[in-house]
């Protein structure tokens, strides 16, 4: 891995991490409970830029396992042996169950009885954080790079997939600021004083539709252009075919 990349690696993954932390521990934390728009911009970094960051930071190289894979040493460890069964013909239903429990839990985390309920807490904000820890990993793994992993999908796949989970909190969001009433009951406003009803929706409808923008519309157009360069020339069609046929032969004997 260069060095320049090792750079960019390192910046993303510690910036994922404090920006995670910052996000449950007060001040932002206790912000989050009052004010709809700070807890949509702490939705934002729990589901979208934290995972995102970590998986492209991709904290696995630096174990053991992961630093022998890279050096090419892989034949010989469970490390290697696992990325090899994820490049199985199972790889695309895979990330479309990803791409299903993400978009289920960005529904989940928004509608009113959980906002009011569970949301109020700080607990209930921890718990948010850490289920989209772990549903935003398993799909910013299937679309993005993360050494010594790679997205094994087709690029339109990847752009399905970025597309549903964009468009998911843009409805949700547009759906919130749209209504004349507010949505949820935890957000308490004073009339002269802070920030309005409609003024704390139509912050918190924007900050989720820029943040989802944000991340997954480089996707969309990453992939797409190597999509259809790729209709053109049958290079990247060659490159799969070669990678699989050296996945075969580096993880177990061909037939």
């Amino acid at each position: 891995m260069a060095s320049r990349e090792r750079f960019v690696r390192d910046a993303a993954l510690i910036a994922g991490a404090l920006v995670w932390i910052a996000f449950v521990l007060p001040p932002l934390d206790g912000w989050a409970g009052r004010f709809e728009y700070v807890n949509s911009l702490q939705y934002a970094v729990f589901a979208y830029w934290a995972p995102a960051l970590l998986v492209v930071g991709s904290p696995w190289r630096l174990t053991r396992a992961g630093r022998s894979f890279l050096a090419g040493d892989r034949a010989s460890t469970w490390f290697s042996r696992w990325w090899a069964r994820r490049e199985s013909d199972w790889r695309e239903r895979r990330a479309v169950l990803a791409t299903v429990a993400f978009a289920a839990l960005e529904i989940l985390w928004r509608i009113t009885p959980v906002v009011d309920d569970v949301l109020a807490h700080s607990w209930g904000r921890l718990l948010e954080g850490l289920t989209f820890l772990v549903a935003g990993g398993a799909l910013f793994l299937s679309l993005v790079e993360s050494p010594p992993h790679s997205p094994g999908m087709k690029r339109v796949v990847r752009i399905f997939m970025a597309a549903v989970s964009m468009w998911t909190i843009w409805i949700i969001g547009y759906m919130d600021g749209m209504t004349g009433a507010g949505w949820y009951h935890v957000f308490h406003h004073v009339a002269g004083r802070g920030v309005s009803v409609i003024a704390d929706k139509e912050l918190s409808t924007g900050v989720l539709w820029v943040a989802s923008a944000a991340t997954f519309i480089p996707i969309v157009f990453w992939n797409l252009i190597h999509w259809l360069q790729a209709e053109s020339t049958p290079d990247e069609e060659m490159y799969d075919l070669v990678r699989e046929d050296r996945t075969r032969g580096s993880y177990g004997p061909q037939r």
